[in-house]
């Protein structure tokens, strides 16, 4: 048997996590999100992209914007719990979940303004936020202010899992991966990229239609990526 000591960040995530999971009554919602157009159009930017030298575009990046404009459009899922009241905010950012070393743990940067960005400028604040978390460069400020963050364990051939809520958030989207499925459309069998999302949302702020709705409104614009291209 090894016994590993928890660096400092891990000590802080662990004590974190323990006390979100503790705390916050979680409730659970999954959506299968018809990424095709997605996968589509997502090749063809990156076609553009590689010509003229810029920052590759992710899924993540569609799925960032999609979460920002329906913050906008459900602004009371952007809350969250504090002393007994809910807290609306008035700025719409989205945190997205980096992984590091096995030491280090995760860490959370903030898209900050993100339904007022492009697409192309997601892109490239994502870019530049990730490789400022792999190289230990994030400030305080670019890692707060988010009310929902997403996490997406796709790369790793993960299908569908469930996250734990992150402190002073109140909601979490854990991102599976993207896969061929047979699906019936228009009343035939065709074969589609399906992907799951599941939310974990902060019971005592957001209820259960509220975030099934919010959730729909994220699975339209994926479905329907050229809306999110501003």
């Amino acid at each position: 048997m090894k016994n590993i000591p928890l660096s400092a960040m891990r000590k802080i995530i662990a004590e974190k996590m323990a006390k979100s999971k503790i705390e916050i009554p979680h409730f659970y919602l999954t959506a299968e999100v018809d990424m095709t157009e997605c996968v589509n159009l997502r090749l063809k930017l990156n076609e553009e992209f590689q010509k003229k030298n810029k920052p590759r575009c992710t899924f993540n990046d569609f799925i960032i914007k999609a979460v920002a404009e329906s913050l906008a459009k459900y602004p009371h899922i952007n809350c969250r719990f504090v002393d007994n009241s809910i807290q609306i905010m008035d700025e719409f950012n989205v945190g997205f979940a980096v992984a590091l070393s096995f030491e280090d743990g995760v860490i959370v940067p903030v898209v900050p303004f993100a339904d007022k960005l492009s697409l192309e400028e997601i892109i490239v604040k994502r870019d530049e936020l990730t490789n400022k978390a792999r190289s230990k460069k994030l400030t305080p400020d670019e890692m707060n202010g988010a009310q929902t963050v997403i996490t997406n364990l796709g790369i790793y051939d993960i299908k569908n899992f469930i996250a734990i809520i992150p402190p002073n958030t109140s909601s979490i989207l854990a991102i599976g991966k993207i896969e061929e499925r047979p699906v019936v459309k228009d009343r035939k069998v065709v074969v589609r990229s399906i992907m799951n999302i599941t939310g974990s949302f902060d019971h005592r702020a957001i209820n259960g239609a509220c975030a099934a709705i919010f959730l729909q409104e994220i699975k339209t614009l994926l479905e329907q990526p050229q809306s999110v291209i501003k």
